[in-house]
């Protein structure tokens, strides 16, 4: 399977970056984070066709970027990881966004024929 990941870089576990992640992820226990972030495991990760998952991984990233959080997003295939950027991302999301906007366009042909 085939998923983004977002991993913190050496981050002591700080209450900002505890409260940022159960905004969003409300069913993560506060000492399953503290856990995640100990053992420099993935914080959020979602499916590579996401496209909520990836956006919610984009404001996560922004929003400890804020906070001066040092954090690494990366593509999981398997066994196989590298490290990605904020501009894959988007790009990515910009693909899916114009995907389903012609997916529209062709539906809407077909019931109008």
């Amino acid at each position: 399977m085939y998923i983004f990941g977002l991993k913190l870089n050496g981050v002591a576990v700080d209450v900002k970056v505890i409260k940022i992640l159960r905004a969003v992820n409300s069913r993560d226990s506060i000492s399953e984070i503290k856990r995640k972030i100990q053992q420099n495991d993935f914080i959020y990760t979602c499916s590579c066709t996401d496209y909520q998952g990836i956006s919610m991984m984009l404001s996560i990233f922004y929003q400890l970027q804020k906070q001066k959080v040092s954090l690494e997003i990366y593509e999981k295939d398997g066994d196989n990881l590298r490290l990605t950027t904020t501009d894959f991302l988007k790009n990515l999301l910009n693909s899916y966004s114009e995907i389903y906007r012609y997916m529209g366009r062709i539906m809407h042909k077909e019931t109008e024929a």
